[in-house]
Order: structure tokens, then C-alpha cells, then sequence
């Protein structure tokens, strides 16, 4: 599948991702819905501009407000504040 765009409006209780890295683009994160970030294809959230990011690198899910990321054996880690996770 294609990276998701932005519907005119989020509904309440969703939050949005912002990459701010290259292109800026925003997707829209739904509440119990994993997203899978990464280089591939096949990833919700395509990034193909960081040779740093594994072809699935991150699981993303929005739970109330919190932000669940979990790695995917990422080759290079996932950081969040500076710590690896």
C-alpha cells in the first residue's frame, strides 16, 4: 500500500505523525490501529530517504493518547529522546 494521506479532518481522540525529515508529510494515526513505519513497499509510512531506516522498522499505535512504538529488529535501533528502545 501507498503512504496514507491526511483526511480535511482528524477525528477527535486521533493524533497525526509528522516526518520532518525531507519531504514534510503527515499521516493520520486512528486509535488501535498499528502502523508499520519503514523503507519498504509495503509500509503505511514510507521512508526511503534514511539509509538508517530497515525495510519494517517500526510499529506504531496510537492508544488513547499515548503512542505505542515498538522496534522491528531494526537493524540500526529506534530512539525516542535520545534512548534506544
Amino acid at each position: 500500500s501507498k503512504p496514507r494521506t491526511p483526511p480535511d479532518e482528524v477525528k477527535t481522540g486521533d493524533a497525526l505523525l509528522i516526518q520532518m525529515t525531507g519531504d514534510q508529510l503527515t499521516y493520520p494515526l486512528y486509535n488501535d490501529q498499528e502502523m508499520i513505519a519503514g523503507s519498504g513497499d509495503n509500509c503505511d509510512i514510507q521512508i526511503s530517504n534514511d539509509k538508517r531506516i530497515s525495510e519494517r522498522h517500526v510499529a506504531l499505535t496510537l492508544a488513547s493518547t499515548n503512542l505505542i512504538v515498538i522496534d522491528l529488529d531494526s537493524e540500526e535501533g529506534t530512539f525516542i529522546d535520545g534512548d534506544r528502545i
